[in-house]
């Protein structure tokens, strides 16, 4: 089934860094579904390989344009593709899932040969664009 990403939810490779487009080329040679690969452009700028990050599936659902069944589907194929790590966790008796890169793919992405730039640090992994804080406060 065909996924519709709406408009404001789109980024372009241009506010992505080097690195963050190269993790998702891995993940689109990897095989994954289009769903999938939808939900990981919008997760993977905003996720770190070191810190856990809370997430609300069904706001980044909604945000891609999926149904949160389809989000939870395409999020156990990340994990099991190697991509995400999740962790859960409960908070007033309601799981929070958090999330992070999967340390195995930092390796091969930390490794690409950018000569005319420098190696990027973890930290410029996450991108500023992407208001991580609707994710937070939307629960």
């Amino acid at each position: 089934m065909a996924t519709h990403m709406p408009h404001e939810a789109r980024i372009s490779p241009e506010q992505m860094s080097p690195l963050v487009q190269a993790f998702l080329g891995e993940i689109g040679r990897s095989g994954v579904s289009d769903t999938a690969f939808k939900l990981a452009l919008l997760m993977v700028p905003m996720l770190s390989f070191g810190s856990w990050q809370t997430v609300f599936l069904r706001d980044v659902a909604k945000r891609a344009g999926i149904s949160r069944a389809e989000a939870y589907v395409a999020v156990d194929e990340l994990i099991s593709a190697g991509v995400l790590e999740r962790r859960l966790s409960g908070f007033a008796a309601r799981k929070i899932q958090a999330f992070r890169l999967c340390e195995r793919c930092q390796a091969a992405n930390l490794n690409l040969s950018l000569p005319h730039r420098p190696r990027e640090r973890r930290s410029e992994l996450r991108a500023p664009f992407l208001d991580t804080e609707y994710f937070r406060e939307h629960g």
